[in-house]
This record gives structure tokens, sequence and C-alpha cells, in this order.
């Protein structure tokens, strides 16, 4: 899975089965990633792929700031959040410099998204925002 440019975008990734998408795309210090549908088990590698390429990517150009886009998000399994919980330990993981705030924007209505969200923010609070 390697990053493709796409009109506009200076990175763009994308990885998708018939019941989840995720797009990440960036220009200058910024990443934008967009997921829709439901992720189980069938997406699980290749979402982990997927976060780990974003975070590369952040690491390789000096991003300030990946916004993820959950409004359109169904639902995510243990399985699929445990990837983000594993992306924000990476973040966690490199020197301050280096170090980016990943922003979730969560449905208002989707009281999962909340709570899940929530939880990762936890584990970062100078890291993680959530907000709608």
């Amino acid at each position: 899975m390697s990053p493709s440019v796409e009109s506009g975008a200076t990175f763009f990734l994308a990885i998708e089965n018939s019941r989840f998408a995720a797009r990440a795309s960036a220009e200058g210090k910024e990443i934008r990633v967009k997921m829709t549908g439901s992720a189980d088990m069938d997406i699980k590698t290749k979402l982990g792929q997927f976060l780990g390429a974003v975070h590369s990517y952040a690491l390789s150009r000096e991003i300030k700031d990946v916004h993820v886009d959950f409004q359109e998000v169904a639902f995510i399994n243990s399985c699929c959040l445990k990837d983000f919980f594993n992306w924000i330990l990476k973040v966690q993981d490199t020197t301050p410099e280096q170090q980016y705030r990943i922003h979730f924007h969560s449905h208002e209505a989707r009281a999962w998204q909340h709570r899940s969200l929530h939880t990762l923010s936890s584990l970062a609070h100078d890291l993680v925002v959530v907000g709608f």
C-alpha cells in the first residue's frame, strides 16, 4: 500500500471493501482522513496498514494535525478500534518535535462514537481531540 498523488492533493491513500472506506489526503502540514461505513474483521488488516501509512507520511512531512472524519461511520468493532489505539501509542512514542495532534470529528447523534473516541482521547489528552 503506497501513497499516490491525486489532483489537488499532495498525498492520497484509500482502502475499501463493500462495507467500509477510508481516504486520506494532505496539503501543507495537515492530513484529512474521511471514513464511511462499518469497520469489522474484513477490513482490520487493511485499516492497520492504512493508519500506519498515515503515521509514516505524517512523520516524513512533519505534519502537525491529522483530522479524522468519523461522521459517516456506522460502526467499528473493538478489533478495529484497537488499530486506532495502536496509532495513538505510535504518536506518543515519537519525539515531541515529531508528534502531531489527531482530531476526531464524530457525529453528534451517534453516542457510541462519542464514548469510543473519548476513551481513545484519554490515552493522550495532549495529542487527541474529539469534537463534532
